[in-house]
C-alpha cells in the first residue's frame, strides 16, 4: 500500500510541475497535469521541448505593429509623391505656357497603351514610370512597362542597359533588375 500512495504522490508530483510550466508557457494546466500524471517524467520532458506560446504570440504581435507602421509608412510616402507629383506637373504646365509648348500632347495616352503583362503583376514589377539609360547618354522616360520590354524585344535595349524606376534604390542594368523576370 505504501509503494501504491508513494507512486501516486509522485505522478501527482510530475502532473503539478508539468501544469505548472504548461502555465508559464501560455498552455492548457488542466490538460498538461494530466499528460504529467499519465507521462510522468516524458510529459515534464515534452512542455519544455514545446516552443513557447506566450513568446510566439508576443512575436507575432510585434510583427503586426511593424507592418501595420510600414504600410502607414507606405501610404504617407505615396501621399507625398503624389502631392509632388501634383506640384511637380503644375510647374511644367508653367514652363509650357511661357514658352508657348504642350508637351503633354505628346505624352502617351494612357487609353491606348496596352495592359501590363499578368506576369508583371504577379511579381510585383511596376508597370509605369520606368527610366532607361545607355551607358554615357541621356535617360529616357517615363515610360510604361510595355514600352521597356518592347525595346527589348526590338534589340534596342541590351542586359548592360540601365533602367530606373522610384521603387529601386540605384540605377540596375537589365539583367539585374525586376524586369529580366519578365523577358
Amino acid at each position: 500500500m505504501e509503494i501504491f500512495v508513494f507512486q501516486l504522490l509522485f505522478f501527482v508530483l510530475f502532473g503539478g510541475i508539468t501544469a505548472a510550466l504548461a502555465h508559464q508557457r501560455g498552455r492548457n494546466a488542466v490538460g498538461w497535469f494530466f499528460v504529467g500524471i499519465i507521462g510522468g517524467c516524458l510529459g515534464l520532458v515534452l512542455v519544455l521541448v514545446l516552443p513557447d506560446l506566450k513568446v510566439e504570440r508576443a512575436r507575432m504581435e510585434a510583427d503586426e505593429r511593424e507592418k501595420r507602421r510600414l504600410r502607414e509608412q507606405l501610404q504617407q510616402e505615396r501621399m507625398k509623391n503624389q502631392a509632388f507629383r501634383g506640384h511637380a506637373t503644375a510647374r511644367l504646365d508653367q514652363h509650357d505656357g511661357a514658352l508657348g509648348l504642350d508637351t503633354r500632347s505628346t505624352a502617351p495616352d494612357p487609353e491606348q497603351m496596352p495592359p501590363v503583362t499578368p506576369a508583371a503583376l504577379e511579381r510585383g514589377v511596376p508597370g509605369s514610370d520606368w527610366y532607361v539609360a545607355e551607358a554615357g547618354q541621356a535617360a529616357e522616360g517615363p515610360m510604361d512597362l510595355h514600352a521597356v520590354l518592347e525595346r527589348v524585344a526590338a534589340g534596342t535595349m541590351t542586359g548592360k542597359s540601365l533602367v530606373w524606376h522610384a521603387e529601386l534604390v540605384d540605377w540596375l542594368t537589365l539583367e539585374e533588375s525586376p524586369v529580366q523576370g519578365l523577358l
